[in-house]
């Protein structure tokens, strides 16, 4: 091929002589006339670099005839495709805008010349990266603001302004400062804050394609908040005089950027999440060292993202996965160092913009593949097996070393997954973790023989967890078995379960992983001990407390919370300091205690220096709590009465008197509406906490209130007569709700 032909593309010009004549004879030329098509979106693509020799060429917005950028003589497209080894359609129309002669260089020789020549391969690399990241801002600002910037305007702005290129957990600007210039997140996470008790807190995050900073531009106010880097970002800045003249020049955009703050307003008030803004970034580390473990961590990493796959877009990320897109040896070696990691980055932009989901595989080791990925995730999962327990401490100490670099509102949430070989195994031990890595976010229990554990927390994941929140309601609160019972005969998993009081109680039983039939075996076994009947000296309390700790121990089975198979929190209030006290750690004995203690009727539960009484006096069904922690579904349960006590007596009856009428004539209805202490208390706390119960009807997916009736409050031996009362109103109640609903 002629020389000539290629001296006024641009391209060519950062490449040797000798690099010029490889790709000379590698180049091949094709004409198109006016109009026609180089290849259609959808199409297979054909892998390879277009350099416009003359004319030009035409993108097209996707699913559209609408021109999107112009390609002029000297340009080039579709260099990205390159460096991925897929079979992926293209995204977009290229279209000849006039007769056009373009040279086109196939992917397996610019590979082919990327191995031979590694200077070559870091031009490619640049170039890609360069003309990747003007595309997506090109496409933010016909995004903002339509046809108003044509492709001409749009080079005066890039002109006029600085890309700036941030590192994970990297200040933009810092609340206070002065509002001299606006910002475009082209890619990566960017997550706002603002000082709270002497830290800062997160109050937001900014996605790719949004602005940043117009709010203090148009109102010449100080910045409202600090902006960091969550992972590695590139935004492009305009300064505040290049901002004016372009809404000088264009006065439309001024009503671009208030709609934009209105929006942003309307967020804050009422959020929602789109997923299509934003790839949540997962890092899997292993942190049990042993034979098989690496083979072992492979396997959780693949099924994790596949489960996560069955609800959305996921894609897993292995170092082997990576050497084999870019088709390189080792991405360590490759890497050299952390200033290298410009071709994952390329790798990540596109992988982000393709799926909503990332599962990234570190090594065992803290290599700069390691490093990398935990620079890019938002979410480090530690890969637990108990037989072996955590000892791969060097790895541990490399990540507090580099966790030590940045402040501790920075750091990436950790979770932890403990996996066990067999279901019939009973988990123990797990604070042992939580000493070792800190601090803990969440934490799962996995059996490798059981699939259903993997999709669970593939939900919790990903913000699409089922929770189940179950009310007090003293003896009443036994529906809640025979609700349970419905919700497994309907396929409806429970991925986190809760509750106040009664509710609570039946919560700790299903998080240990029982059965409707061995909790209510359990139950009627802990009833006929009596151990409410064991009254004392009523100073603190009128029943005796020590037979009811007995009890409570034989019921959880002496086990930790965090030893559960599903993730379990009760409510209690500290009394001490008139505060909610949410119990999610600890023995599940005192966490049950403590929820039911009945002021008056039970000892509070000591803990530290608080003491610790029922917590249907504020939050009676904490299903707001456990959205806050976990955020996806909701399905609320209350038992309480749902008609008050009604006074259809003039006085209260003499006491001892009534009582003696009520154990001689059963039968007998008259008086019947006057209510025991029992009823008054608990009709009492569930009160208190009413407006709380209202307000999670209303955030429920599926809110249920079976109807419990002729069960007295304390009247725990009907537990048969409970458990069909919520069993029946639940089986009715499912057929006529879609619960498909729960799995959107």
């Amino acid at each position: 091929m002629n020389k000539n032909l290629i001296e006024n593309i641009d391209f060519f010009k950062n490449l040797d002589s000798k690099q010029i004549d490889l790709v000379l004879k590698n180049l091949e030329l094709r004409d198109y006339k006016k109009d026609q098509t180089i290849f259609k979106e959808n199409s297979p693509k054909d892998s390879g670099v277009f350099f416009v020799v003359n004319g030009i060429v035409n993108i097209l917005k996707p699913s559209s005839s609408e021109v999107l950028i112009g390609i002029p003589e000297g340009d080039h497209f579709n260099l990205l495709s390159v460096f991925y080894d897929n079979d992926e359609k293209r995204d977009y129309t290229a279209v000849a805008n006039v007769d056009v002669k373009v040279a086109f260089l196939a992917k397996n020789l610019i590979l082919r010349m990327c191995v031979e020549d590694k200077s070559f391969k870091k031009i490619i690399y640049d170039e890609s990266s360069k003309r990747h990241d003007l595309f997506k801002l090109f496409k933010i600002f016909t995004n903002l603001y339509g046809n108003k910037i044509n492709h001409k305007g749009f080079q005066e702005i890039v002109s006029a302004g600085d890309f700036i290129d941030l590192p994970d957990n990297t200040n933009l600007f810092e609340l206070g400062e002065q509002s001299d210039s606006i910002f475009f997140l082209v890619s990566g996470l960017l997550k706002a804050f603002v000082p709270s008790n002497g830290s800062l807190i997160p109050v937001g995050e900014i996605y790719e394609g949004e602005v940043i900073g117009e709010m203090g531009i148009l109102s010449d106010e100080p910045r409202s908040a600090s902006v960091y880097s969550t992972r590695r970002s590139l935004v492009f800045k305009l300064s505040k005089s290049t901002t004016t003249m372009l809404m000088m020049k264009h006065p439309e955009i001024i009503l671009q950027f208030a709609n934009k703050i209105a929006d942003r307003l309307r967020v804050i008030q009422t959020p929602t999440e789109d997923s299509s803004l934003r790839t949540d970034i997962f890092s899997i580390l292993t942190v049990s060292l042993g034979e098989g473990q690496k083979r072992q961590s492979t396997n959780i990493g693949k099924t994790l993202s596949n489960a996560i796959s069955s609800i959305s877009s996921c894609y897993y990320l292995s170092k082997e996965v990576v050497n084999k897109l870019l088709n390189i040896n080792d991405i360590n070696k490759e890497l050299a160092s952390r200033e290298n990691f410009g071709p994952l980055e390329d790798l990540l932009i596109r992988l982000c913009s393709e799926y909503r989901y990332l599962i990234l595989l570190c090594d065992v080791d803290y290599t700069l593949w390691t490093s990398w990925c935990m620079s890019v995730s938002e979410t480090d999962i530690y890969l637990v097996n108990p037989m072996v327990g955590i000892n791969n401490q060097k790895l541990l100490d490399a990540v507090e070393s580099e966790e030590k670099k940045v402040p501790s509102y920075l750091h990436d949430e950790k979770q932890i997954m403990i996996y066990h070989k067999l279901r019939n195994v009973i988990p123990k031990g797990t604070y042992k973790y939580f000493e070792k890595i800190s601090p803990v976010m969440k934490h799962f229990h996995i059996a490798l023989d059981d699939s259903k554990d993997i999709e669970r927390v593939a939900r919790t994941l990903i913000g699409k967890s089922i929770g189940l929140c179950l009310a007090g309601g003293g003896a009443k609160g036994n529906a809640h078995i025979g609700v349970y019972k419905a919700l497994i005969e309907n396929a409806i998993p429970v991925d986190i379960v809760c509750g106040t009081s009664a509710g609570g109680i039946i919560a700790s039983l299903i998080a240990s992983g029982h059965s409707p039939d061995k909790i209510i075996e359990m139950l009627k076994i802990s009833y006929a001990k009596n151990v409410f009947k064991e009254y004392t000296v009523p100073y603190s309390s009128i029943i005796a407390t020590n037979k009811v700790v007995e009890d409570a121990k034989i019921l959880s089975e002496n086990r930790n919370i965090e030893d559960l198979w599903l993730p379990l929190f009760t409510c209690a209030v500290n009394i001490s300091t008139s505060e909610l006290a949410v119990l999610d750690r600890g023995p599940i004995w005192e966490a049950t205690r403590a929820t039911a203690a009945l002021p008056g009727i039970l000892l509070p539960v000591i803990k530290g220096d608080s003491l610790l009484v029922d917590g249907g006096l504020i939050n009676n069904m904490p299903g707001d709590i456990l959205l806050d922690r976990f955020g996806g579904k909701l399905i609320s349960v209350s038992v309480s009465p749902e008609e008050g006590l009604v006074a259809n007596f003039d006085k209260f009856p003499h006491q001892g008197v009534h009582l003696i009428k009520k154990l001689l004539f059963r039968s007998k209805k008259s008086d019947s509406n006057i209510p025991n202490i029992g009823d008054i208390l608990m009709r009492s706390i569930m009160a208190s906490s009413e407006a709380k119960s209202l307000e999670v009807e209303k955030m429920s997916d599926i809110f249920l209130n079976p109807k419990i009736d002729n069960v007295g409050m304390l009247e725990f031996e009907s537990i048969d007569k409970s458990v069909e009362m919520g069993y029946s109103y639940t089986m009715r109640k499912l057929e006529k709700i879609d619960i498909n609903q729960l799995f959107e």
